[in-house]
Parts: structure tokens; C-alpha cells; sequence
């Protein structure tokens, strides 16, 4: 068993966020006794007594809610941190524990109350606080604060090469959890409106944002758009405590300030500006709104580290907690495997109103410095018309332009700058409206019509289309085969597109059906050199491994093992496989019977092997 401080869930702890959003202020011991929880459900298999153990250890020397935020969650930081020439780098053998770790909180608050002890901010005058924010907060939260190692070989690489390669990045839904955020409270009615859009839908998205929902919060969208604007005025309330300019408006009882608080209806507190920005003029606001937010934490935290037990430490929790579900909407946790869980995340539609223009995105990958990405390959939707492929790429090429004019000649104006390629991105969707006679036919008309006005731009020489350097198609394989995309895979080569991908064999019900995937898909494609299978895991898994993890028995609907029986009938002879050709006539036996099952007709092997999939089940 592994012994971890459970402070670690200190932005997980719903039942706290409950309790402050039905206006009960939550206890230092409560807080206690939930991490605990929280940390037993990681793994229920193993005694109480153990976790106790753990609570204690996490626990010593804190002994308030103040201290809980800021030395607790400073253990935290300092584990996983360092800091060399003002620039917070993760240790080198924290990495994959860091990865994990900022799952659950974002990276921003541990950077802060990292700092916070790191580099003193000796007192709070404005000329203070500008300095700080200029030499100690900006280097590390510029663009992004997903700090890295620092690895001298890296650094060498760096220097030398002028930044990475990056062959595989989504431009959409890239944007991290700090820079959402801001934009969460900037604008949560848009946010709002987005996610209903989606809740509403009567879609296969719409049903994996309700699990999300369910599965990580059992809070409805108008529960998360009241939260996002109590965390406002939260923030608010905390400057003007911190530096009260009017102590009329200030509430001494508890209660009844949560009350306050929790109305959503009253203008109390509600602003959208960050009021820790007031130190500087409205252009750094503007541009770098996740360095003020990290200015906050560090002058929160250092509040905290000289006040025990202040009404300031439970509006700070309150205010983390509903952070905490951000980040858990926003990022894949820990306890979540599989594409189905993953893809929760890429359609709930929270990202929306962050990812409306490039620039921030682009920034966020380059760096604070901007000398991580030399050369990108982005992935984008492409669309039905070319009208609306032209906005989008018009779109995309506008935030690259404003990273290399803006800023990147500012700093490097001799270097040659990085350079952006794109790949047209199909995605697989799952099969609505069925018809009787073609499987995914409203995927494969819109699959073809995309692809058509790809072809019809690039025979035009369009110059957003000299860019494009492959194709691509992704999303989880349960919603489509790879034999729906490939006429118009197909079309695309003859019409001179080149390097083509296609994400095969990532997840599957039966190993043998993610080796089927990865070879229909290499086959029907016509894949060769230069073209490249996404992933394909089941080629790599070890099958005694993998049947240890999913048991002796598993479900299969009928038709995929169908599939799965005539694609190893296929492969035993097409590659005279002698070991393996006693079989034949028990496969053969076993396709012909489940074929008369699920056609009610008799065929024979041979012509199975063009049959279309079967929503029956068996074991």
C-alpha cells in the first residue's frame, strides 16, 4: 500500500463543497475526517487503521483550516517543486507523481504556496507587490503554469534546436485548467449557456456529459453556473478583507455572511474583474490574467501563514473546492480508464468560451519563454462547406501569427520562428437514426462531404490547404469502424493528399478486436509508408495480462465476435498458419451458426467476410 498525505484531496472533498453551497460553514475536524474518506476510497481492500495512520501523519503539526492551506498544501509543493534562477521547475524523479498529483489540484495553487515560502513577499505596499509579481510570479506563469524538469540534456536540446517537435497535438480542447478558469469566472453565463446547449441535446454527447456529471459531481449546470459565480464574489471578498477601502460593507457574523454569499440573485461582491489586477494598469489584466490569479494565492497563503483560524480561510477553501470540480470536469482523473471516459472530457463543451481564438493556446504550448515548439503539427474538424473551413483555418493561422509578430520576434528576433502545419482531424461518431440497409450512414455522407471540400480546396490551391501536411481520424472506436472513413480516405490520397492516420486498436471489448481494427484499418485505407496507426495498444499488450485484468468471461455483442471468428479464419489461411489449420472447421462451424442467428438466413464464410456489425450479445 502506498502511504501519501491524503491532504492531496483537499479540492476533491465534495461533500464539503455541499456544505458550503447550503450555506454551513464546514470544520477544521470535518476536513480531517473527509480526507481520510477520500483516501479510503482510493482502495477499500485495504484496513481503516492503515489510513489512519496515514491521516495523523498528514495531519501533524496542523491544526486549523489555515494551516491546512498553507503548510499542508506547501508539503505538497515542496516534494514535487524546485526553483532555479526564479523559474519553478518539477523535480526530476517527481514527474509521474506530479502528472498525478495535478489531477486533482491545479497546478497554479501549488506553485503559489510554493513560492510563497520560496521567495518571501515581505510586505503588501503596491510597489512590493509589482516587483514580486514582475521578477518572482510572471516567469513561471507567463502563458502557462504547467511547469517541467529541468533535465541538462533537455536544456542542451533546447538551446541547440530552438524548441521541439510536436507531431500530434489537438488544438481543441488543449487549453489547461489555470486559463480556463478565468475565463469560467470571466464569463459564466456563456459557459453556462454552453454546457446547456449540451445537456439539452438529445445526443450520444449530451448522454456522456450527464455520466460526467453524474459520475464526478451530481451537479446540474445551473448548480455549476451558481458556483462559478459565488467564487467570484468569493475572490472579492477576500481583497476586501485583505484591504478594506469600506468596512461598512463588511459582515462580522458568519452565518449571515454565507448567506450573502451563496445568494446569487444579489449583487453582492459580484464583479468580473480579478480585484488583485488593481495593482497594475488594465493591459496586464488583459494579457496575463493567470499570473494575477497566482499573485492572489501567494498573498492569500501569506496571510494565512500568520493567522490561524480566520474567517478569510474558509472562504479561501469555498473558493478552492469549486476550483477543485473545474479541474475534475476539465481533467482526466486518475480513477478514470478507458476512451469512453476520456472522451467525456472532449464533449462537454467547457472549453468553449477559452478556445474561441488560438493565441492563448499557442502561448500556453510555446512556453513562458516560447522556445518550447519548433515545429507543430495541429489537429483540427474540418467542416462541410469551404466557406466554413476558410473561417476556421483564417481562425487558427491568426493565433499563430499573433505568437510569432507579437511576441515571439520580441524576444528571438533573429531566430527563425517555429513553424505550424495541420492535419484535417475526422472524428468518429456513434450511430444514430439507424438504417436498414447502410451501418453509420449519416457518418459516412458527412465523413465523404467533409473530404469533398478538402479535395475541391486543395485542387483550387488554396492557400490555407498548403499547409496540411495529413489526414487523420480519432475518437473512440465503439462508434465507428475504420471501414466508414475509408472511400473517403481513399478519394483524399487520389487527390494528392499524403500521410495518412487512423487511431486503431486503443480500446476494444476482445484483444482480437483491436487487432482486427488495427488491420482493416491498414488494409481498407490502403496505409503504407509514411502513414502511421494511432496508438494501436492491442498490438502491444501482453494477452495473458490482459486476460488476467478482464477475467475468464467477458461480453461481446454477436456481431464483433462474428468479426472477430472470420478475421482469424482469414488470417489462417491467408498466411498458411499449419499450427493453427485443424481449427478451420470449428471456426467455420461457429461463423455459420452465429451468422444464421443473426440473419435468420444461412451464408457461407467467404461471403461473412463483408458482413456489417450486430447489436446481440453473448458471452
Amino acid at each position: 500500500m502506498e502511504i501519501n498525505t491524503v491532504i492531496k484531496h483537499l479540492l476533491s472533498d465534495d461533500q464539503s463543497l455541499k456544505d458550503y453551497y447550503n450555506g454551513r460553514i464546514v470544520s477544521f475536524a470535518e476536513v480531517k475526517r473527509r480526507m481520510l474518506l477520500l483516501e479510503h476510497g482510493q482502495n477499500c481492500f485495504v484496513p481503516d487503521h492503515y489510513y489512519r495512520l496515514s491521516q495523523e501523519k498528514s495531519f501533524v503539526g496542523l491544526t486549523s483550516m489555515s494551516d491546512t492551506l498553507c503548510n499542508g498544501l506547501w508539503h505538497i509543493a515542496n516534494e514535487h517543486l524546485e526553483l532555479r534562477e526564479n523559474r519553478i521547475h518539477v523535480k526530476q524523479e517527481k514527474q509521474t507523481d506530479w502528472q498525478e498529483l495535478i489531477t486533482r489540484i491545479p497546478p497554479l495553487v501549488l506553485e503559489a504556496v510554493f513560492l510563497c515560502k520560496q521567495k518571501l513577499l515581505i510586505c503588501t505596499n503596491v510597489e512590493t507587490i509589482q516587483h514580486y509579481f514582475y521578477e518572482v510570479i510572471l516567469p513561471s506563469t507567463r502563458y502557462t503554469a504547467l511547469p517541467y524538469p529541468y533535465i541538462p540534456q533537455v536544456e542542451v536540446f533546447l538551446a541547440k534546436r530552438r524548441g521541439f517537435h510536436d507531431l500530434h497535438l489537438h488544438l481543441n480542447g488543449s487549453t489547461e485548467t489555470d486559463l480556463t478558469w478565468q475565463d469560467f469566472l470571466q464569463s459564466p453565463d456563456k459557459v453556462y449557456r454552453d454546457m446547456m446547449d449540451k445537456y439539452e441535446a438529445s445526443t450520444p454527447d449530451s448522454l456522456l456529459f450527464k455520466e460526467q456529471l453524474e459520475q464526478e459531481s451530481l451537479y446540474r449546470p445551473d448548480q455549476i453556473y451558481d458556483l462559478l459565480r459565488i467564487a467570484r464574489r468569493l475572490r472579492n471578498y477576500i481583497f476586501a478583507l485583505l484591504y478594506p477601502t469600506n468596512k461598512e460593507a463588511l459582515i462580522d457574523n458568519k452565518e449571515e455572511l454565507i448567506a450573502r454569499l451563496i445568494n446569487v440573485n444579489s449583487p453582492f461582491f459580484d464583479s468580473l474583474k480579478n480585484p488583485f489586477s488593481d495593482f497594475f494598469s488594465d493591459d496586464i489584466w488583459e494579457n496575463y490574467p493567470m499570473a494575477i490569479e497566482g499573485l492572489m494565492y501567494v498573498i492569500i497563503f501569506r496571510y494565512l501563514s500568520k493567522h490561524q483560524e480566520d474567517i478569510i480561510s474558509w472562504i479561501f477553501h469555498f473558493y478552492l473546492l469549486i476550483l477543485g470540480l473545474a479541474n475534475r470536469l476539465l481533467v482526466q482523473q486518475t480513477h478514470q480508464f478507458g476512451f469512453e471516459q476520456f472522451q467525456k472530457l472532449t464533449v462537454n463543451e467547457l472549453r468553449t468560451e477559452s478556445e474561441k481564438e488560438y493565441s492563448k493556446r499557442f502561448l500556453q504550448l510555446c512556453g513562458n519563454e516560447l522556445r518550447n515548439i519548433r515545429f507543430l503539427e495541429g489537429r483540427f474538424a474540418p467542416k462541410d462547406s469551404e466557406y466554413k473551413n476558410l473561417q476556421l483555418l483564417t481562425e487558427i493561422h491568426k493565433g499563430w501569427e499573433n505568437l510569432i509578430k507579437k511576441n515571439y520576434k520580441k524576444l528571438y528576433p533573429t531566430n527563425d520562428p517555429p513553424e505550424l502545419k495541420l492535419i484535417a482531424h475526422f472524428i468518429k461518431i456513434k450511430e444514430s437514426g439507424k438504417d436498414d440497409y447502410i451501418r453509420h450512414k449519416k457518418l459516412r455522407k458527412s465523413v465523404w462531404q467533409k473530404a469533398e471540400v478538402l479535395a475541391r480546396m486543395k485542387k483550387k490551391n488554396a492557400s490555407c490547404v498548403r499547409d496540411f501536411v495529413g489526414v487523420d481520424a480519432a475518437a473512440s472506436e465503439f462508434d465507428a469502424p475504420p471501414e466508414v472513413f475509408a472511400p473517403a480516405f481513399r478519394m483524399l490520397r487520389r487527390q494528392g493528399f499524403r500521410h495518412f492516420t487512423y487511431h486503431a486498436g486503443e480500446d476494444f471489448f476482445h484483444i482480437l478486436s483491436g487487432l482486427r481494427a488495427i488491420y482493416e484499418a491498414i488494409e481498407f485505407h490502403e496505409m503504407g509508408h509514411g502513414d502511421r496507426i494511432g496508438h494501436a495498444v492491442a498490438s502491444g499488450v501482453d494477452v495473458d495480462i490482459w486476460i488476467k485484468n478482464v477475467g475468464p468471461n467477458i461480453l461481446i455483442r454477436q456481431g464483433e465476435y462474428m468479426d472477430n471468428l472470420i478475421f482469424s479464419y482469414f488470417l489462417i489461411n491467408e498466411h498458411n498458419i499449419q499450427q493453427l489449420k485443424v481449427l478451420l472447421p470449428q471456426l467455420a462451424l461457429k461463423i455459420t451458426g452465429y451468422a444464421f442467428e443473426i440473419y435468420e438466413e444461412y451464408y457461407p464464410v467467404e461471403m461473412l467476410k463483408k458482413h456489417g456489425n450486430c447489436e446481440n450479445i453473448v458471452r
